[in-house]
């Protein structure tokens, strides 16, 4: 074997131990989240001029699209650097969207020719059980005030924050891992070549149950208009009935929320915590960044910058409600739309319609679990800006990245590839 040999073998080993830290850490420590990135950076940069040409860009648009994102996010904030504080910290978000850009050509040599079903096996187990893990260490929080796994205080008093100390980062986070594990489950047949069934039920019932002790609309809501998608491939007709239900029942839902009903004794519904008072601040948000994105339409006002200036564009647009109240848009479209303009809101929209079709075009159980994923983190980007969470975004292209160098994986449980 020889010196390069050597090296690329090397650069592949520190990948796999990445892809472990990651794994671990992913809904448990943003520190580890981070080593990923520090053990990977070098052969991800190293491994993606050495394979670039073997990875078939043409057919995956999403990966441009993806690469049309970063420029028009560098664009933003060029072209708002007179009102941005910080703007290094701002290029520096770009990472988590040029990262899996330099992980597509090593993640596909890597599942092409250099990792094991064994390997695979460990990493899913490694990740599910963190997983759980983080789950069971957030509820015994809810219940005692203690959270044991983070040495403190459980970040709130009455909802379940797993291990992170944001909720809303970890209600939606473990909403797209359930999508995973139901997507497994379903085809359990298949899956079993590298994971137990009856783990994998019991990780899903943990996470499930952490999932809705959360209590977070957005999240559970998103879950369950992506569940119909399951039915996509083979009962369409299926699919669109219990579509057009759930839409009823969730519009039936908004109806409500937005409505903020009053019992007969003058107090307020609650129904999975509906009826809440938050409805006029996050109205006024989305007011505030649809007016930015028409003063600003090209670049809007740089990327991840609306939540530092939401306040004095309040003031600007006259928008009274909560004016005080300073936060990212809580909501991915009118996120970017503020942030980016169209030169950022463009590619981002397909980038994940072009992700939606190319798993409707795999054709195996990969794609068929993938497209749930999607939708799942389509439908929370209505009610959060999961776009500027860190840990959201690890997750979203590490699923992403894998998606698109995985090999397809044979209909026949007897013939599952890693």
């Amino acid at each position: 074997m020889t010196e390069v040999e050597q090296t690329i073998n090397f650069e592949f080993k520190l990948i796999i131990i990445a892809m472990y830290a990651l794994a671990i850490s992913l809904f448990v420590s943003t520190t580890g989240n981070s080593l990923y990135h520090i053990l990977s950076i070098i052969p991800f940069i190293h491994l993606f001029f050495k394979y670039f040409k073997d990875f078939p860009w043409k057919k995956y648009l999403s990966a441009q699209a993806l690469i049309l994102i970063v420029i028009g996010f560098s664009i933003s904030i060029a072209f708002n650097l007179n009102i941005i504080e910080h703007p290094g910290r701002h290029f520096s978000k770009l990472k988590y969207f040029i990262f899996p850009i330099l992980a597509i050509p090593a993640y596909f040599e890597l599942f092409q020719h250099r990792i094991s079903k064994k390997t695979v096996s460990k990493l899913l187990y490694t990740f599910m059980t963190f997983t759980s893990l983080a789950t069971l260490s957030g509820l015994i929080g809810l219940y005692t005030g203690y959270n044991p796994l983070r040495f403190s205080a459980a970040c709130d008093p009455e909802r379940n924050c797993g291990m992170y100390g944001m909720l809303m980062t970890y209600a939606h986070g473990i909403a797209w891992f359930n999508l995973l594990m139901l997507g497994m489950l379903k085809h359990s047949r298949i899956v079993q070549n590298v994971l137990d069934k009856r783990f994998l039920i019991i990780t899903t019932l943990i996470n499930l149950i952490g999932m809705y002790l959360t209590y977070t609309r957005g999240a559970f809501l998103a879950f369950i208009a992506a569940l119909p998608f399951f039915l996509l491939w083979k009962r369409f007709k299926l699919f669109i009935s219990i579509l057009t239900f759930f839409t009823i029942v969730l519009g039936a839902i908004s109806y409500i929320e937005l409505s903020n009903i009053k019992l007969a004794k003058d107090e307020t519904q609650e129904i999975y915590r509906l009826g809440r008072g938050n409805n006029e601040s996050r109205l006024a948000l989305y007011k505030t960044a649809y007016r930015i994105f028409l003063e600003k339409p090209l670049t809007g006002i740089g990327f991840n910058n609306f939540g530092n200036l939401v306040k004095d564009y309040k003031i600007k647009f006259n928008i009274k409600e909560d004016i005080n109240f300073k936060s990212h848009a809580h909501n991915n479209y009118f996120e970017i739309l503020a942030d980016t303009g169209l030169l950022g809101f463009i590619p981002f929209i397909f980038f994940f319609l072009f992700w939606f079709i190319e798993m409707l075009k795999r054709r195996d159980i990969l794609g068929d679990i993938v497209q749930v994923f999607i939708i799942g983190f389509a439908g929370s980007g209505l009610t959060q800006s999961t776009i500027v969470d860190s840990e959201n975004l690890f997750f979203v292209f590490i699923v992403y990245v894998i998606s698109l160098t995985v090999p397809h994986i044979a209909n026949s449980h007897q013939e599952v590839q890693a």
